[in-house]
């Protein structure tokens, strides 16, 4: 994995714009419903203009496929149904970047089932199981979250919209809070810039 991540994630000898790889990896296979609406919030909060964004599933792996930074989402679930789960008072975290060594690596965590017992459990919703779409959306934004971690290449948090500590199922849903112009801006030079220059 670590191999194909360092192999991957170069700069295409032909092309110009750059490009983000982002790869998922579903323990549960998920609703094409749900993988679209995640992709979607997760592009509407990313309005880099020179950036493609390519979406691939772990089977779809190709040695050619060339891209400037790859991150590997893992879409962790245990397939239960959430109304039967028990989320312990301690447990807060709905998605995470891996560090090593102190390290960012392009590594994400979401945890799908506790994102949809949190959205379910709301009373944004009017039933325990949310519709796909809003569920798909939750996980956009939380994934966009752990996205600025890795692009950024930071552990800090903001006071407000995508780039803070905590959401709460208002955030995930129905908030249209993004991120500030100076986080977009990390992203872009951090990220991309080097990569355009060599």
């Amino acid at each position: 994995m670590i191999f194909a991540v360092c192999a991957w994630s170069r700069q295409p000898e032909t092309q110009k714009k750059p490009r983000l790889g982002i790869v998922c990896a579903e323990t549960v296979p998920q609703p094409g419903i749900l993988r679209t609406a995640m992709q979607a919030e997760v592009e509407r909060l990313l309005p880099l203009p020179s950036l493609e964004i390519c979406w691939l599933q772990m089977e779809e792996f190709r040695l050619g496929d060339v891209f400037n930074k790859v991150v590997v989402v893992k879409l962790g679930s245990q397939g239960k149904d959430c109304a039967t789960l028990t989320r312990p008072p301690n447990v807060k975290r709905l998605g995470a970047t891996n560090v090593a060594d102190g390290v960012i690596i392009p590594f994400v965590e979401l945890d799908v089932d506790w994102i949809h017992w949190l959205v379910g459990h709301s009373s944004l919703m009017s039933a325990p199981q949310p519709h796909v779409v809003p569920l798909g959306r939750a996980l956009g934004r939380v994934l966009a979250h752990e996205l600025y971690h890795v692009l950024a290449d930071t552990k800090a948090h903001s006071r407000q919209g995508i780039a803070k500590a905590e959401m709460d199922p208002h955030d995930l849903v129905w908030s249209t809070e993004g991120f500030r112009v100076a986080e977009l801006e990390r992203i872009w030079k951090t990220a991309f810039v080097p990569s355009i220059k060599d």
